[in-house]
């Protein structure tokens, strides 16, 4: 039975009732304001997942961007090298290449870190997909590992198509792959990500940790 045919079939047996008319319109009044409720819920939820469709949409055309970018500035290192020096005094330019050698190998180890992140991250998701018995399992979990590069909306935006997908099979699939994804995050969190940017970058991973703690973000 549609949902359509159930909530008129409510209706009618209502309306069928001999209960007072006081308590019939009081009735109407709550499946009124239930059915006003779900409706601004349902244009919440589809509004925030637009959002974050656009800002992920947003953030892949930026990396894209800056992967153009980067290849054109490889391809002509020499010339764009030779220019940024020629702005700089001859006496400050050993300390500005001793700088931006430095500022370069610690992009570079962070950059490897986060693909290395992303790579354990969809292997993890794409294992607890298969577990599930979730269609496409490789293909999300390859979308969740990429998504987890994006910060703080990224793990949330890799979920959705997962969800999505396991809720058009069986809505038990879906909640066990929301629990999924928010054990895997948390394992990110708390080992993960501090774990590779202790041994990338050097840093300590008590810091990195203390900045998913609650209220951590704040201070961090």
């Amino acid at each position: 039975m549609e949902y359509g045919e159930f909530f008129n079939d409510i209706l009618k047996t209502i309306d069928s009732s001999d209960w007072s008319a006081e308590v019939k319109n009081a009735i109407y009044n709550e499946i009124n304001n239930g059915v006003n409720i779900a409706e601004n819920m349902l244009v919440d939820t589809l509004r925030k997942t637009l959002v974050g469709f656009f800002k992920s949409v947003t953030g892949i055309s930026n990396i894209i961007l800056a992967m153009i970018i980067a290849y054109y500035i490889m391809k002509d290192a020499e010339f764009f090298k030779k220019g940024a020096l020629s702005l700089v005094p001859r006496k400050w330019r050993n300390e500005i290449i001793g700088a931006c050698r430095e500022i370069n190998d610690i992009l570079s180890c962070f950059i490897q870190g986060q693909l290395l992140t992303a790579l354990i991250i969809g292997v993890m998701e794409t294992t607890a997909l298969v577990i599930i018995g979730v269609k496409y399992s490789p293909i999300l979990g390859f979308i969740g590992g990429l998504s987890n590069i994006i910060p703080y909306f990224g793990p949330f935006i890799g979920a959705i198509p997962s969800v999505a997908v396991a809720l058009i099979d069986s809505p038990v699939k879906a909640l066990w792959t929301v629990f999924a994804f928010l054990v895997i995050q948390q394992i990110d969190n708390a080992f993960i990500s501090p774990k590779i940017i202790e041994g990338r970058l050097g840093l300590h991973p008590l810091p990195q940790f203390w900045r998913f703690w609650p209220g951590g973000s704040f201070s961090a």
